[in-house]
């Protein structure tokens, strides 16, 4: 379990990061009287939500929800236990809804910003890439649009339901743990493809092999965003399949689930920034 201080320094550091980062991009842009493409206009919504993320995280913790071992259940008798509404668990739930809607839209932006930039940089060497590169910007973008509602809606229009009792949760929210696995594993099978995209067309171009390892290395770089999805993709994976009944502390976990997102949020943006100035 990722613990409040750890939660804490990754919610304020890595929007700052993130910050500096973005500003760097457009610094190399302007000095190398290069044009501001709409790769890099891209990023500034990106930032937005991941700084709201790091917000909601930081509100969390200071409000002693995230980063917290989930408190006992009120009541002596089962049905108590049910209907049952904790302060601190509501919390919880609400963060936990508004940091996935917006680490939605920050991964989206960031996928398209790096896919626009690949095209550009690469379009006139590869036709079959720019294909291949367009319909991944499809898909990004339609995940970007659909995942947002589906988790949004997940108890219909009745959003309170979501930090509500769990009682309430099971009698009118659907699975949402089945959403949460589809969610993280398509956003996972996406990285995957990010990475491995534009590395056959890169060692075809006629260039010195040395900026072609650059290059290549930069992209591997994008791996350390890698082992933070990969990470939460097991913990959320085996929330799923034992429908938190393996998990001692359901609070820790879900604060767990968001310390990796905002990590792997935040190096996608060094990454960004690293990829634009070789």
């Amino acid at each position: 379990y990722a613990t409040s201080r750890q939660i804490l320094v990754a919610g304020l550091v890595f929007p700052i990061l993130g910050i500096v980062a973005v500003l760097l991009r457009f610094y190399v842009r302007l000095s190398r009287k290069q044009v501001i493409g709409l790769d890099d206009w891209l990023i500034i919504p990106a930032l937005v939500f991941v700084t709201g993320t790091g917000a909601c995280l930081i509100a969390g913790v200071k409000a002693h929800a995230i980063g917290y071992p989930t408190p006992k259940p009120k009541g002596a008798s089962p049905q108590e236990r049910l209907t049952s509404v904790n302060p601190q668990i509501q919390i919880v739930h609400q963060v936990e809804f508004v940091i996935t809607i917006l680490l939605i839209l920050t991964y989206g932006f960031i996928k398209l910003s790096i896919l626009y930039f690949y095209r550009h940089l690469l379009v006139h060497t590869n036709k079959v890439f720019s294909y291949l590169a367009w319909c991944l910007m499809g898909i990004v973008a339609i995940w970007m649009l659909v995942f947002p509602f589906v988790i949004a809606f997940n108890c219909g229009t009745q959003f309170h339901y979501m930090w509500g009792s769990t009682q309430d949760l099971i009698a009118h929210c659907g699975n949402g743990i089945k959403k949460q696995e589809a969610l993280y594993v398509s956003e996972f099978v996406t990285n995957v493809l990010l990475v491995i995209l534009p590395i056959p067309t890169i060692w075809r171009l006629q260039m010195q092999w040395q900026k072609k390892l650059a290059v290549t290395g930069i992209l591997l770089l994008r791996f350390m965003a890698f082992i933070a999805s990969i990470l939460r993709l097991v913990i959320v994976l085996q929330v799923t399949a034992s429908s938190y009944q393996a998990v001692i502390y359901v609070d820790l976990t879900i604060s767990t689930i968001f310390y990796w997102g905002m990590i792997e949020a935040g190096l996608a943006f060094i990454f960004i920034y690293l990829f634009i100035s070789i």
